[in-house]
Parts: C-alpha cells; sequence; structure tokens
C-alpha cells in the first residue's frame, strides 16, 4: 500500500493556514507601524483575543465530536482536542462488530486516546502487562499508556473445524498436492478425527454456534441488544487458553476465546463416539437419554368410545331425553369432523392405534418408537453436556444410565465467559474401503430399511393421531362443562341451558378458522337448531 504523500496529512493544511494566517497578520503590523499607530498593547491585546477564541471554538465544537452527554465527558474530550494539537493526543478508535476501525498507528499512541464501540462490541484495554478496564457500548475514554487488549463481538458466532468441503482426507497424496496442501488436508482431519468402539475411524465436520453469556436488554435501558456483560467478557479474555502442541510465540499457540468452544465439541464427539460401533450411526436402535425428568405420559384411554355415548338418566323426562339425544348427535357430527380434519388415512390409523391400546394387557406401554441413531444420540450429548449444567449419563456401550451428573463442559465454558446456543456433527467421512462396503451393504438392504422406517413413522403417526383426538374431545367436553356450570350458577331453565351449549359450540367452531372453512355445513346445522329453539315457546 503507497504511503500518504506528506501534503496529503490533515497536519500539513494547518500548516499552510497558520503560515498565509502569520505573514497577513504581520503585514497588518507593519502598516500599523509605518502609521505611528502600533503600540505594544495593541499586539498583547490581538493576541489575547486570538487564543481565548481559539479556545472557545474548541470547547463548543467539542459538544458535537461524539455523542456524549455528561459535563465531564465534554471535559474528556476538550482536553482530547488540546492534547492533539500539542501533539500528545492518544489512540482515537472506532470497534465495528468487535473489529477496530483505525488508522495505521494509531493503536500505538500512548497519550490519553477515547474509544467508540458499537452496540454489537466489547473491549477489554491493558496497561504494560496487566488487564486495567473492560468496555462495552458506548464511547469510553482511556488513560495514557492505555492500549486494546482485546476486542470482542457480542453476535452470535458460529464456528466450523473438520475437513473442506473439496478434501479427501483418506486418500493417498496426489502428483498434483502439494506437501505444504496434503498437511493443511491432514491437520483438518485430526481436528475431528475419532475411532468408533470397533476401531473405525470417522472424521465428521463439527459447527458450533455461541456467544458472549449475557442476557440482551430490554426496553430503553442501557447496554446491548446483542447481550453485555462485563464479567463474561473479561473472563473470555483473561481465559484464554494455550495450545500445548504448538510452538510458542506462533499464531497456533495462543487460542483465542471464540476458538475454544468448537476445541470442546470435538472432545465429546471422541468421547461419545469411542461408546457406539460403527453400524449403530446408521441404524435406529440406540435409546434416547433424557435431559430432565420427564412426567410419564397418561396411556391413550382404554374406552375412547365412551366420550361418544350420552349419559342417561332413568328419571328424565320426555323433552329432556330429546336434548341429550340432540346433544349426542351434536357430538357425533364433532367426530366426524376431527375424523375429516385427518389427513391421508387419519381414522384408520386412529382406528389401528386403539385396536393396538385394547389388545395390550392392562398397564401396558405403547411400542418404544423413540430408538434413534447413534449419530442422533451423539448430537443430542453434545448439546446437553455444553448447553447445561447436567447431563445424562452412558455407559461403555452407549447406553443411558439412571440419573444426570455435573457437566464439565459447561463449566467450564461459564468460567471462560461462553454461552453455546447450538452444536451438530455431520458429513461424516470413512476410510475408502469402509465406504464402499456402506454403499454395498445399504444398497442391497434399503428396501427393508425402507419399509420398517415406514411401518415405524406410521405407527408413531397413529399413536399421534388417537392423542390429538382425544385431547381435542377432552377440551370440548372441558369447555361444555364450564357452560353447563355457568348456567346452573344462573339458574338457567332446561331450554337457556340447551341454547348456551350450542352457542357455546357453535362459538368454538366460529373462532377456529380451519375449523369454520371444514364445518359449514355442521355450523348451519346448529344455526337452524338455535332457531328452532327460539321459536319453539314450549
Amino acid at each position: 500500500m503507497d504511503e500518504t504523500r506528506f501534503y496529503q496529512k490533515p497536519g500539513f493544511s494547518l500548516i499552510i493556514l497558520g503560515v498565509i494566517s502569520f505573514f497577513a497578520y504581520a503585514a497588518a503590523l507593519y502598516f500599523q507601524w509605518r502609521e505611528g499607530t502600533l503600540i505594544l498593547y495593541t499586539i498583547l491585546r490581538d493576541l489575547f483575543i486570538l487564543f481565548v477564541l481559539h479556545l472557545f471554538w474548541i470547547a463548543f465544537f467539542a459538544q458535537f465530536v461524539l455523542p456524549v452527554q455528561t459535563f465531564e465527558e465534554r471535559q474528556k474530550i476538550f482536553d482530547r482536542l488540546m492534547g492533539y494539537l500539542g501533539g500528545m493526543r492518544g489512540p482515537a478508535i472506532f470497534i465495528k462488530n468487535g473489529q477496530a476501525v483505525d488508522r495505521p498507528g494509531e493503536s500505538e499512541r500512548k497519550g490519553a486516546g477515547v474509544l467508540w464501540l458499537d452496540t454489537a462490541s466489547a473491549a477489554v484495554t491493558h496497561v504494560d502487562v496487566s488487564l486495567k478496564n473492560t468496555f462495552g457500548p458506548g464511547v469510553h475514554f482511556t488513560g495514557g499508556g492505555e492500549k486494546i487488549a482485546a476486542t470482542v463481538s457480542l453476535h452470535v458466532q458460529s464456528q466450523n473445524i473438520g475437513p473442506g468441503e473439496k478434501d479427501e482426507p483418506f486418500k493417498a497424496k496426489g502428483e498434483n498436492t502439494s506437501e505444504d496442501e496434503f498437511k493443511e488436508i491432514q491437520k483438518r482431519r485430526m481436528m475431528t478425527s475419532a475411532l468408533t468402539r470397533d476401531g473405525i475411524e470417522v472424521v465428521p465436520n463439527i459447527s458450533v454456534s455461541f456467544k458472549i453469556d449475557a442476557d440482551a436488554i430490554k426496553g430503553d435501558r442501557p447496554g446491548s441488544h446483542f447481550g453485555y456483560s462485563e464479567e463474561a467478557v473479561s473472563r473470555a479474555i483473561i481465559n484464554q487458553a494455550v495450545n500445548p502442541n504448538a510452538k510458542p510465540k506462533t499464531l497456533e499457540y495462543n487460542v483465542d476465546w471464540n476458538e475454544l468452544p468448537a476445541y470442546v465439541a470435538a472432545d465429546l464427539w471422541r468421547e461419545f463416539m469411542s461408546k457406539f460401533k460403527l453400524m449403530q450411526l446408521f441404524e435406529t436402535n440406540c435409546v434416547m437419554p433424557t435431559a430432565i425428568p420427564q412426567e410419564s405420559p397418561l396411556p391413550p384411554a382404554q374406552d375412547t368410545e365412551a366420550l361418544k355415548r350420552p349419559m342417561t338418566d332413568r328419571q328424565q323426562g320426555t323433552l329432556a331425553r330429546a336434548v341429550t339425544e340432540m346433544l349426542h348427535e351434536t357430538n357425533h357430527w364433532l367426530e366426524k369432523l376431527a375424523d375429516r380434519c385427518e389427513t391421508g388415512g387419519g381414522k384408520k390409523a386412529v382406528k389401528a392405534a386403539a385396536a393396538d391400546v385394547a389388545a395390550r394387557p392392562a398397564g401396558g406401554k405403547p411400542p418404544d418408537t423413540s430408538r434413534k441413531t447413534a449419530l442422533q444420540v451423539i448430537n443430542f450429548m453434545l448439546k446437553e453436556r455444553m448447553t447445561n449444567p447436567k447431563s445424562p449419563v452412558l455407559n461403555q456401550n452407549g447406553e443411558p444410565q439412571t440419573g444426570w451428573r455435573e457437566s464439565r463442559e459447561y463449566r467450564l465454558l461459564k468460567e471462560r465467559g461462553i454461552r453455546v446456543t447450538s452444536v451438530s456433527v455431520s458429513t461424516l467421512r470413512f476410510p475408502t474401503k469402509v465406504e464402499e462396503q456402506l454403499v454395498n451393504q445399504w444398497t442391497a438392504n434399503w428396501l427393508d430399511n425402507a419399509r420398517k422406517e415406514r411401518d415405524r413413522i406410521e405407527l408413531a403417526r397413529s399413536y399421534a393421531t388417537l392423542s390429538g383426538q382425544e385431547k381435542a374431545m377432552t377440551g370440548y367436553t372441558t369447555d361444555i362443562a364450564y357452560s353447563v356450570l355457568d348456567s346452573k350458577r344462573e339458574a338457567k331453565g332446561l331450554k337457556e341451558t340447551v341454547k348456551s351449549l350450542l352457542s357455546r359450540s357453535r362459538m368454538l367452531l366460529v373462532r377456529n378458522d380451519r375449523m369454520h372453512r371444514r364445518a359449514s355445513n355442521e355450523l348451519q346445522e346448529l344455526e337452524d337448531i338455535l332457531q328452532w329453539l327460539e321459536s319453539n315457546q314450549t
């Protein structure tokens, strides 16, 4: 890059302006001296006025240089402008998205300076060999000799490690590949290389998203909408790690704060991969552990038809029985509406699931449809260990154990001021012979695997459909029950109670846009019944 020429520097124009002003003033003094009106008082007066006006205008324009509010901050801006005129100013640096924006050599100035950070940035400063201040978004003033030690972006950041898109880590060095390029490929391979329980090497790509451990502010409070914490930023910078396998005073020796999450994820990946065999990565025979204790879901009702049968009373009169039958018919067409809303044979799936429930012994559990592949379990465990203070426990065979234990990785990241939001392992790579064997095996068994997966999905869908139907009918029954209780409290008669129930059912259909569009006929039937009740005075 070309150096700035001397006449392009800001100081050059000031010098030229000063020289021109000096000669103009000297000429004015010369003419006054020849006319005999020049006295020492005139010179001193002019110099005093010039000095006062100079200070006044500096103080005036200091109000608009930076977005400050207090008198003390304006005073600091004035002091730094005076230092600038005296050639003793410090660094003036703008930090945007965690990156310093300054002129060459600006950060090396030793005087009192100023830092301006946008809402997505933070910085830590130092004096000599000791850290001094931690600054968040806003304008901050630094003392003499105070320099930036590190800057931090408050955005959610992502880090990816592992082989490149076009890398072939298991391929031998080719003639067109240089020695340095081959070493870089192998270096990326070793970042995520792991061995399965049966000794097969697997090399994936690992992606981690994280940020400073701080919550975003709400409203107009001071701070950052990206989340800023002075303590978290200080921890991130102060506790930066080193790579013991690298030589000191090299780029690889210092591990920046935003490189740590990916290395932690890689270590966890190796730990969990050693618990599973190769084929478990593709077969859905692993039990997914649970992160926190969860209540066991209630089994589906043994007799769902009971909700559809009318409740009768032997002492009911003729009109009461007629109303009961009418309500039964209302429930019946609501059942048909729910079946019609299901897609792709939902009613058959519900009946199949209900038959399976009826065939099971009392207290039996539905077939386990929650089994996952080992890769899904590993991804789940990676996230749990890095985002929660407690995580499930797996034995040496990858099977979940009872209880939970403290997550060392979460504590480590917490102490470093880092909060992980997501982590994933993808794009697995295998040795050439292993990959060929996997392809051949998949080609031979793909149809059987597809059928098993279809049956598993259909069964899970059946239980979800049955559960949804029961939930809908329970919700409708609850709403109707509230209407009955309200009518009882208000001492309404039988006719008013029936009208209240029908009006409640109509309101449920009208408020639900999907049901409103699909139940137009049923809605019209409700309207007809309500009109009949209004016209019937008996």
